[in-house]
């Protein structure tokens, strides 16, 4: 039995939990069940129970077994002029774009939870609802986020689904004024259409016009933004969160404001009471340069 081990995943979160696993004595399919799990609840928009996959197990001294839990599609085999029609959809990832074809004929029966449950009563060592807790762990208490992740979220959907790179500086200066160098937008991908982020910001200048977001109202200029409240739990007071952006219909700047257990106001912290403000007063420094 060796003591090392590593996890590779795609969000800290996951591969915490399967770093656990393997110090509280699990083996590799252990680990590897309960990254994929807690992925399910750090990474929603990657994957999820609804999902094919395969696992490939290579146990000591024995031959590589690969369990193939990938999505079954119903009536495979059938007469292909038989098959409904497809429709081709083309998906723009940002820095690339990809045709899938979608129709009644391209639905699938998902295989992940089957195939998770298989592999740990094959090959695992610990049981499936002890594996399942750090994913349980982070649904009821949430992923953690920042500030500059949200203010990314505002800023995607202002710039029509589209979000780009963060940066710090905007340019390099010689002790003589001259450019030495200049950052350059860089495009990381495309969330959401522009038509869903159209509608999004609809419904984000709603909250600023008549919902919780009033306090962050800016005069002659409209703002979509939300509000958000983080339960701590133990006691603790709650976060106010409150992101934004304006003008809606020609956005120029992006903030997300949160103010740490609640400024002191107690469990009556309201994101749009406490950090509404202040992303005002952020916007319209911005907006009046």
């Amino acid at each position: 039995m060796t003591g090392r081990g590593v996890v590779a995943a795609g969000h800290p979160e996951s591969a915490a939990a399967g770093a656990a696993v393997l110090r509280a004595g699990g083996n590799a399919v252990d680990a590897a069940v309960a990254a994929v799990l807690t992925s399910f609840v750090s990474e929603p928009l990657l994957t999820g129970l609804g999902s094919g996959g395969y696992l490939l197990v290579v146990p000591p001294g024995g031959e590589a077994v690969l369990l193939d839990f990938f999505v079954e599609t119903p009536g495979r085999g059938r007469d292909l002029s038989d098959r409904a029609p497809l429709r081709a959809v083309t998906v723009d990832f940002g820095d690339a774009t990809q045709v899938f074809h979608a129709g009644a004929a391209s639905c699938g029966t998902y295989g992940t939870p089957a195939g998770l449950a298989a592999a740990v009563a094959g090959f695992g060592r610990a049981p499936l609802a002890e594996l399942t807790a750090p994913a349980v762990r982070l649904a009821r208490a949430g992923v953690r986020v920042t500030p500059m992740q949200v203010a990314m979220v505002s800023a995607g959907i202002a710039n029509g689904g589209v979000v780009m790179r963060p940066y710090l500086i905007n340019q390099v200066l010689s002790a003589d004024l001259q450019t030495i160098d200049r950052t350059s937008p860089e495009r990381l991908g495309t969330a959401v259409s522009s038509q869903t982020a159209a509608t999004l910001t609809q419904m984000l200048t709603a909250v600023v016009d008549q919902g919780t977001g009033t306090p962050a109202k800016i005069n002659g200029v409209q703002v979509a933004g939300k509000t958000g409240t983080a339960e701590q739990g133990n006691g603790k007071p709650p976060h106010a969160w409150f992101t934004a952006f304006a003008p809606a219909n020609d956005p120029k700047v992006a903030v997300a404001v949160v103010v740490e257990d609640g400024g002191n106001a107690g469990n009556e912290a309201a994101g749009g009471r406490l950090a509404g403000p202040i992303a005002k007063a952020v916007m319209e420094a911005v907006l009046n340069q």
